[in-house]
């Protein structure tokens, strides 16, 4: 009976010796980093810890002690100081932070911040709307098709297949789209308005250049560093470039109409997807985006044209009435006269003013006028002290 007491005495000791043990093992480890369990897992004190947090993306955060045991949804328990390390950071150039693409969009890239033993990541995704440049309507079929021969015997009826819902689709809702000039010149702005078949929860405008195509009638999107509304939009656009698109807004409460007015100094631009040279003429699409989110289908109605003033030179027709367009160096030529003078400082004087000696003509910028006085408008002004002399 006593060597039975004994033993059993020995059993409860080495039982309660590797329970202690297991104790202290487990109380005195620590995690380096805090990892999200919940409410209560992390307890915020001002304690001291060490800045243990590595990486690009990876900041610290401060201190806390961590939760060591749970009972009923609640910590009961808690270690020692520990570092609270989090993502820091923003996405790179090009990328938003947002969790997934909408509006039409479709994702080109993403990428996911994150660092070693940090509570949270950061999603970030590069988005773009589908290029589509001006489209043409679809040209007639060549042949009419036969229709199939019929069954050399009946079918036997097969089960109807139950309907997968579709998600939804880019529908062909825009009507119509106008322009108040097709010609723009410096300091000027243009008008566009578009129209829907029903309301839209916005509008935009995307520009292409015509002197650069895909192929034939299908113009490549101009590219811009900086400008438009959308500088996210990098569409097929070289790198450190997006899309040339413009936002519109509803011309009134039905929203089946869109407008926006833009400068000349923000269509003609350098277009980085033309090797860097300037845009002469430019072509746009009007879009709109649908109660469902989506970008409408583009239609050959919606595009327009418009084309950057250039002044011609001596010997090309003027327009009369446009100032400004005959060069200076035709003295004979005023702002409102219908044709230039193709040789500098000559040509026939208008009626009334006096021809010279010789039948020849005077140097450039020094017509006189019959009974002196002031020259009428468009022509040159000289000093008070009279009016030169010729060799």
């Amino acid at each position: 009976m006593k060597r039975k007491i004994f033993i059993t005495g020995i059993k409860s000791g080495i039982l309660i010796f590797i329970l202690f043990a297991a104790f202290l093992i487990s109380d005195s480890q620590s995690d380096s980093f805090v990892f999200a369990a919940g409410t209560g897992s992390c307890k915020q004190e001002s304690c001291a810890c060490s800045n243990t947090c590595t990486g690009p993306n990876c900041s610290f955060a401060g201190c806390c002690l961590p939760c060591k045991k749970v009972v009923n949804g609640v910590c009961t328990q808690y270690g020692s100081c520990t570092t609270i390390c989090e993502v820091s950071g923003s996405c790179p150039s090009g990328f938003e932070e947002r969790d997934s693409c909408s509006g039409g969009e479709e994702e080109v890239d993403s990428k996911v911040l994150s660092c070693p033993g940090c509570n949270n990541t950061k999603k970030c995704l590069k988005c773009r709307i589908p290029d589509e440049g001006p489209t043409s309507p679809p040209a007639p079929p060549t042949n009419t098709p036969l229709p199939p021969p019929p069954p050399t015997n009946t079918p036997i009826p097969t089960k109807t297949p139950t309907a997968t819902p579709t998600p939804p689709q880019r529908e062909n809702l825009c009507l119509s789209s106008t322009i108040n000039k097709t010609i723009l010149k410096p300091g000027e702005s243009v008008t566009l308005t578009s129209s829907f078949s029903s309301p839209m929860t916005g509008f935009y405008f995307a520009f292409y250049n015509p002197d650069n195509l895909f192929g034939p009638g299908n113009a490549k999107p101009i590219c811009v560093k900086s400008g438009g509304d959308f500088p996210n939009l990098t569409g097929s656009c070289p790198n450190g470039s997006h899309h040339l698109i413009f936002a519109g807004s509803a011309k009134d409460a039905s929203k089946q109409s869109g407008t926006a007015t833009i400068a000349y100094a923000s269509i003609f631009v350098t277009d980085e997807n033309n090797s860097g040279k300037p845009v002469v003429k430019a072509s746009y699409n009007a879009y709109g985006v649908d109660g469902n989110g989506m970008s409408t289908l583009p239609n050959p109605a919606c595009v327009g044209n418009i084309s950057k003033y250039t002044a011609p030179s001596c010997g090309q027709s003027c327009n009369p009435g446009q100032p400004g367009e005959c060069p200076q160096d035709c003295p004979y030529c005023p702002q409102a006269n219908p044709q230039c003078s193709t040789t500098p400082g000559g040509g026939t004087p208008p009626p009334g003013y006096p021809t010279y000696p010789g039948g020849g003509t005077p140097p450039p910028g020094y017509p006189t006028y019959p009974g002196g006085g002031t020259p009428p408008p468009g022509y040159p002004t000289y000093p008070p002290d009279g009016y030169p002399t010729y060799p």
